[in-house]
């Protein structure tokens, strides 16, 4: 099942004027959470009281995703690095309470490096743009204080040592990776 959303305004600050008031399609948020939902199990909490109240992941995704001006491309690649992480991870792997919520935030930083440097060397794709650059300090502050500059760049290396630095994603890639999620992508 789909990791539902619940709003929980603590996390998260009112819009910057300069993020784009645009969302992205519901069948991508939703597909995403679903992947990273899928890629392993987590354990439960120890003690809820020691540790930091999540906000559901869906929404955690989706206010993410917007305040950041992220892209439908970003979120393709994103789930193409999480697909390499699930055939990383050893069989019977269980991640931690949070495990979803990091998953989501290294594969979303990683890929919007990754596009950020391929538009970089080649100047004719690159858009101007009034949204600000995605990198750690900016995630940390998206995230509303649930996560340190610190635990996002943790994140992003680890990350980045599961999927063995396989950051190359070319058009083959991202078609074949649309051809099988088409049903669920709603792409007909």
């Amino acid at each position: 099942m789909l990791c539902t959303a619940t709003p929980n305004n603590q996390y998260f600050t009112p819009l910057s004027p300069t993020v784009l008031q645009h969302r992205l399609p519901q069948s991508l948020t939703d597909y995403f959470a679903q992947i990273i939902c899928d890629l392993l199990p987590t354990s439960s909490p120890q003690t809820r009281s020691s540790l930091v109240s999540l906000p559901e992941l869906l929404f955690f995704i989706e206010k993410v995703t917007h305040r950041a001006g992220v892209t439908c491309k970003v979120i393709v690649y994103a789930m193409i690095y999480l697909e390499r992480a699930k055939e990383a991870l050893p069989k019977g792997a269980v991640g931690n309470y949070d495990t979803t919520h990091r998953l989501f935030l290294a594969s979303l930083l990683l890929a919007s490096k990754f596009l950020e440097e391929d538009m970089e060397t080649n100047l004719n794709d690159s858009p101007i743009s009034s949204v600000p650059r995605l990198n750690g300090k900016r995630l940390r502050d998206l995230c509303g204080g649930i996560y340190t500059l610190k635990d996002i760049n943790t994140f992003e290396l680890s990350f980045l040592k599961l999927i063995k630095y396989r950051c190359w994603v070319d058009q083959d890639d991202v078609e074949s990776f649309l051809r099988r999620n088409s049903v669920e992508l709603q792409l007909y």
